[in-house]
């Protein structure tokens, strides 16, 4: 296919871009694939507000099964929440405007995930809102979710215990959707850092922790 010049040096600079960021990566993080033999795995959970004005709970389970528990036990979640996550939403609209900080990896090792599914997945974690617990790393991860068609792990290269919150996280899998799908081929997979030392990783659930 004919490319101009200008989009030919664009091609150039993004890839000499992915690499330098990469590097970048290596540096602040421990990059590394979900499907290394090293790899722990952390139950997946959730800790959030499930009524208005009470008190944070620990659910047990990975995003969309946490939301089935808090309806269950909240009918009215989204309808007492709804403003919360509109907001988070509205951080998140200004965040995607600026220049992202930390890298998206596409065609990561790990395999495919079912774009549909993703978009849905997405949808689910903006609205359950909270934060998910992954123990010291590195290279420790929990599934985020991990059924037929999909797998969204967060992995933490911390010597600590981490909590980031879903806002930050639905920013992610976002970023990697807007810069990995395969529209064509209804496929996504990917990974992206952040600068305190975790990642978000989109992968075939083929290397769900369940099936290692």
């Amino acid at each position: 296919m004919f490319l101009p010049l200008f989009l030919k040096n664009l091609v150039v600079v993004r890839q000499t871009l992915g690499v330098a960021l990469f590097i970048v990566s290596v540096a602040t993080g421990s990059p590394f694939n979900i499907t290394d033999p090293d790899v722990q795995w952390y139950p997946p959970n959730w800790t959030g507000v499930i009524f208005p004005g009470g008190p944070e709970v620990t659910l047990n389970g990975t995003i969309p099964d946490v939301r089935q528990q808090i309806l269950q036990i909240n009918p009215n979640y989204d309808q007492d929440f709804g403003n919360k996550v509109t907001e988070a939403n509205e951080r998140r609209r200004k965040r995607n405007q600026a220049d992202p900080e930390w890298p998206v990896l596409c065609n990561v090792p790990g395999g495919y995930s079912n774009l549909q599914y993703v978009d849905q997945f997405d949808l689910d974690l903006r609205w359950t809102d909270g934060s998910t617990t992954v123990g010291p790393g590195p290279k420790v991860c929990t599934p985020l979710v991990c059924t037929t068609g999909i797998a969204v792990s967060l992995c933490n290269d911390n010597p600590f215990t981490i909590s980031p919150t879903t806002d930050y996280m639905t920013d992610y899998v976002y970023a990697i959707i807007g810069a990995c799908a395969n529209q064509d081929q209804q496929i996504v997979n990917g990974q992206q850092f952040d600068g305190d030392k975790y990642n978000v990783y989109i992968h075939a659930p083929t290397h769900c922790p369940n099936n290692n």
